[in-house]
């Protein structure tokens, strides 16, 4: 009896972990949307010293669940993010971004296991970052467990961290859409600055030039 006790305590422990891993753990089943990271993340606050990955990752245990809110208030100091997933589609290059161009510092670090797999720095204070918001392209492997650390830190401005996670070819997509937007929006307003300034230079009236210059 004893031992039928013991074995059914070692198997619902078991069945424990496995379910509390495949809860914390995202699959990604669908490479055609985004996804977002936001409702997934834990944070962990530094508190004196910026903390490095390699001490961030034995601190796992600490990091607190938060809301669905990816605002998270002002701070000097930094505020890790940590996400897991797993993809389970046939797209094996991804983009994560965060959406929101006004961090000074965006560490980013894709980890399986121990080992850290890429990693990227950039933020409004650095000079690697290639689109409008910081952006870590990466390749994930078939079924492969993935741990995602994401850094952030600004000074001047709240800590806010919409993460998305997306197949590349969805990101360029939407990023050629996103540049023609703004595109079209700031040849508009060239256009009417040059036609004020058509118009002042025939009139002569100073309200043009002044809204040449607003």
């Amino acid at each position: 009896v004893q031992l039928t006790f013991l074995m059914t305590i070692v198997l619902l422990t078991t069945f424990n972990c496995s379910s509390g891993y495949a809860q914390n753990t995202l699959q990604l089943i669908n490479s055609e949307k985004a996804t977002r990271l936001s409702k997934h993340v834990r944070i962990l606050k530094e508190q004196d010293t910026p903390l490095t990955i390699e001490q961030v990752r034995l601190l796992k245990s600490e990091f607190e669940v938060t809301s669905n809110d990816p605002n998270y208030g002002l701070s000097d100091k930094g505020l890790w993010l940590y996400s897991a997933f797993s993809n389970v589609t046939d797209a094996e290059d991804w983009v994560v971004d965060v959406g929101f161009s006004h961090l000074d510092k965006v560490d980013f670090y894709l980890l399986s296991g121990k080992e850290v797999l890429a990693s990227s720095f950039q933020g409004t204070t650095r000079s690697g970052q290639q689109f409008r918001f910081p952006t870590f392209q990466i390749e994930l492997p078939y079924a492969t467990p993935i741990e995602l650390f994401i850094r952030i830190e600004a000074v001047n401005s709240s800590l806010i961290a919409p993460i998305d996670i997306q197949s590349d070819k969805i990101h360029m997509r939407s990023n050629f859409w996103d540049n023609l937007l703004w595109g079209l929006f700031y040849g508009g307003l060239s256009i009417l600055a040059l036609y004020n300034l058509v118009l002042y230079i025939s009139n002569r009236e100073l309200s043009l030039l002044a809204y040449v210059g607003y």
